[in-house]
């Protein structure tokens, strides 16, 4: 589950605002603290799975626990606000080979072509 908090900024506030830059688009957070149907839904409606990684996709990773982590596909990194302990984190810039060995699972989504 994709956690949302107003308060402290996280993976899915960096992906959404890097998301809005790149392609012009302008995805909003709902009203609530989680926001899991609402992600599922514009995933469905705004973005197709693709099979490799091109620039400015969305990357869904999955942790261990199967709690998803966001980034942006930038250059040869994923760009994503990465925190180890409980806060706000820090943006970070991950090679493919360290995040597929971090997250149990690596998903690459590009912007539907009749949103963009």
């Amino acid at each position: 589950m994709i956690h949302y908090n107003k308060i402290e900024y996280n993976c899915a506030h960096y992906a959404v605002e890097r998301l809005n830059a790149l392609h012009g688009l302008s995805i909003a957070f709902s009203s609530g603290d989680e926001w899991q149907v609402q992600f599922i839904k514009m995933l469905r409606d705004m973005f197709t799975p693709i099979d490799d990684k091109k620039q400015g996709c969305l990357v869904v990773m999955s942790n261990h626990d199967n709690s998803l982590h966001l980034g942006v596909y930038n250059g040869s990194h994923v760009e994503h606000n990465y925190n180890t302990e409980e806060g706000s984190g820090s943006v970070i810039l991950s090679d493919m080979g360290t995040i597929r060995v971090m997250f149990k699972r690596v998903r690459f989504y590009e912007i539907n072509k009749k949103v963009s």
